[in-house]
């Protein structure tokens, strides 16, 4: 398997969410209906991955005595080396999450994925 990487460096990351959108834009990936503070107290949206959202960045809020601070992280598909997803999606004969050899990413093929979301359930990283 190839060995890539993307790097990500979190002091220099202000949240302004453009690799949601570079994420969505490069894997063809649709948008999807949310509100605006989709989690419960806090400024989350969408409020986690999905199918078709696989890079958001997560935002805690912190309530101090100086007033709220807010804690952010970049949160997305691992393309874990035994992706749980790719075992869980019931799609067949030809499964809609495979690995890709080239670049050995897990890939959702959009045109047989029937939007079930046992990938995301199946997922250990949420």
């Amino acid at each position: 398997m190839p060995e890539n990487s993307f790097y990500y460096d979190a002091s220099l990351c202000i949240a302004c969410r453009s690799c949601q959108v570079a994420c969505k834009q490069w894997n063809y990936l649709p948008g999807e209906k949310t509100s605006f503070f989709a989690a419960a107290g806090g400024y989350q949206n969408p409020s986690d991955l999905s199918p078709v959202t696989w890079t958001i960045i997560k935002f805690h809020e912190i309530d101090e005595q100086a007033g709220v601070k807010w804690f952010f992280r970049r949160h997305h598909c691992f393309h874990c080396t035994r992706a749980a997803c790719i075992e869980a999606c019931p799609v067949e004969p030809v499964k809609a999450m495979t690995r890709q050899p080239e670049f050995g990413t897990v890939h959702v093929d959009q045109n047989l994925c029937i939007g079930c979301g046992a990938c995301a359930e199946a997922c250990p990283y949420g």
